[in-house]
Order: C-alpha cells, then structure tokens, then sequence
C-alpha cells in the first residue's frame, strides 16, 4: 500500500519521488528538483531502494484515517531491531546539541476547517538521534499519527491533515528521547503537549514565513518549550499548600472550597516580577485544575474560584476549559452578594 512519505516509482514514465499527501485514488509525488506531480495510485510502485528511516510513522489520508494500533505496533518492532549501524548518516563521537522543531505549515488556505490543510513535520538540527512518537489527544486518550528513529540533521513529515481532522481532538503531543550511538551529554527527554487553542490554526496571522519551508508556518522549538514547562511545574509545586499526614481522624468533607487564583496569592513577588502575561495566565489556569481534580478526588460538592473581573480572559479560560474537558461538571457565577462578578461556582456534586 502506498502511504505519504514513501518513496516511489512511475510505472509509465521516468522518475519518481516521495509522496507528500494522497486524495482518494489519487496522489501527489515530490520530485528530486521540488516540483509536486499529481498521479494516479496505480501508476506507482513503491522505491525498494528507499530507506527505512527516511520517512516513519506516517499517516495514510484518504479519508483522514490513522493507521491502526496492530500495524503501528508492528512496524515500531521492525524499526527497533534495525541496527543503527545500517543508518547512513555521519555519526558525532560526542552529541551535545539537542536543537527540535515542531513545524506547522499551511499548504491550502481557506476559512473552511474542512479545507485548510496543515502538514506537520518533525526536525531534528541537532547531533542527536532522536526516538520520537507524535499522537492528538482528547480526554484521557492518545491516537498515535507519526514515530520513529530521525537522524542529525533530518526532517520527518508526520502527515497533513485538514483542520478540522486534528479539532476532533483537543491537543497535540509529541515525545522525544535524545541519544547517540556512541557517547553524548545526557539530556532530559522532552514531553510536550500543546492545546490547539494556543495555536489557533484558523488564523492566518498564525502562520508565518520562515528558513524552513517556502509557505508561512507556526515553528515551535521543543526543546525550549520542555524547558519553561519544566519551570512552570517547579513553580507550582513550591507554591502548593503542604499537607498534613499527622492527623490521625477522617477529616469531614467539605461542602465548599474557595480557591484565590489572583497571582500575588500563588506566587511570591520576586517570582511575579519575571513573569510575562501569557506565563502568569498559564499558571493560574494550572491553579485551577490542580484545585478542580483535586476536590474532586475530595469529593467536594462545590469549589469557588476566585478570579476577579480585570479583562475577563482569567474567566473566559476558565469556563471553556471546564465546557471542554468536565462537560459534565455544572457551573455558574458565584454569589454576587459575597464575590461580586469576580467568581465561578463549579458544582461537583449534588
């Protein structure tokens, strides 16, 4: 079966390619000069000559669909037993740049989420190798659409997708073990997940031109978000409330809980002051779910969160996330005769 990303052949003309995407019975093949020459399926033959690790874990779009887990778990098999001394690629006695891209690029424009298509591609600009596994994900779950081995200075196209196929889901996530086949500065893996809301792939704006591609695209550089979620979640840690285990009598549960989400009540005032808008915005929504899930968990029948009224966007975040990710948890605005317009009630319980 042909897929995107395999390396092929013309059966009644010269050449080939890879191919980059594939409509219905019909598919699109990149050419060594750069040019895209649409073709039917059955004119190609997949290149035996092409390698393994050129181009892993791709999804085949007809229809959108994924791949199935069972042919997903097989394949990964095949690729982990593959030495990495068959990789023909110019190995650094040491590794110790980890340099990793996420890339958006925006191949059809068009305000239809069911027309604007988006291929997303993986790029390794480092000395590193790099095990990695894409997947989108709603609720608690995780679809994988792209893995594999990507060498030093490589690319891999996961696929393209239409907008509305990835919306289907709530996030993207991507995992990536950095390693070298002889010795390297050991670095922490990167495990990132990032909510299409922060992207907003619908707007144009989003997109822009860049050294990578020839179309406008959103670049995210892995390595450097991994880091500031590594610090957000240092942060929030030394600012939970520490918990008492001394208490040897069951505690009664609470009826309500108040939580301030007002950031000079999370955070001190020398963190506060190296904080931009976006850093605090995310650290009093990550307040919020910590609260949320954990009186849950208490069995808590309702949680205030105190938010004030300020711009609104502390509020607007806190109510799509809650009409998102707890659809069935209800929600109003608190008391105004104790909080004003500046807090949501969430009822846990009845």
């Amino acid at each position: 079966m042909i897929r995107v990303g395999d390396r092929v052949k013309f059966l009644n003309d010269a050449g080939g390619g890879i191919v980059t995407r594939i409509s219905g019975n019909e598919a699109y093949v990149q050419d060594d000069d750069g040019f895209e020459i649409p073709t039917l399926l059955s004119n190609l033959i997949r290149d035996a000559g092409s390698n393994m690790y050129d181009q892993t874990g791709y999804v085949s779009e007809g229809d959108d669909e994924i791949e199935s887990d069972e042919i997903l778990e097989k394949k990964t098999a095949e690729k982990v037993e593959k030495s990495t001394e068959d990789i023909a690629v110019e190995i650094t006695e040491f590794a110790q740049r980890l340099a990793v891209t996420l890339a958006f690029v925006l191949e059809t424009d068009s305000a239809k989420t069911d027309e604007r298509r988006v291929g997303i591609y993986l790029l390794n600009e480092g000395d590193y190798f790099l095990y990695y596994a894409i997947g989108l994900d709603i609720l608690k779950k995780r679809k994988n659409i792209g893995y594999g081995l990507l060498e030093p200075q490589m690319m891999a196209q996961v696929g393209s997708y239409t907008v509305q196929m990835l919306y289907d889901y709530t996030a993207i996530s991507v995992a990536v073990l950095p390693f070298n086949v002889q010795s390297y500065a050991a670095v922490s893996a990167i495990e990132i997940k990032i909510d299409w809301s922060e992207l907003n792939l619908m707007a144009s704006s989003s997109f822009q031109p860049n050294e990578y591609f020839d179309k406008p695209a959103v670049i995210l550089d892995l390595k450097e978000l991994n880091e500031i979620r590594l610090k957000k979640e240092a942060l929030l840690n030394a600012t939970k409330p520490s918990v008492k285990v001394d208490t040897p009598s069951r505690q009664p549960v609470k009826e309500i809980e108040e939580v301030d989400l007002h950031i000079d009540k999370i955070v001190s005032p020398e963190q506060l002051s190296q904080l931009t808008t976006s850093q605090i915005l995310e650290i009093q929504l990550d307040r919020f779910t910590f609260a949320l899930e954990s009186a849950i968990k208490a069995k808590t029948k309702r949680i205030v969160f105190i938010h004030g009224v300020g711009n609104g966007k502390l509020r607007y975040e806190i109510q799509k996330t809650l009409r998102r990710k707890y659809p069935h948890l209800d929600f109003q605005d608190a008391s105004f005769a104790e909080y004003g317009y500046g807090a949501t009630m969430v009822i846990l319980r009845k």
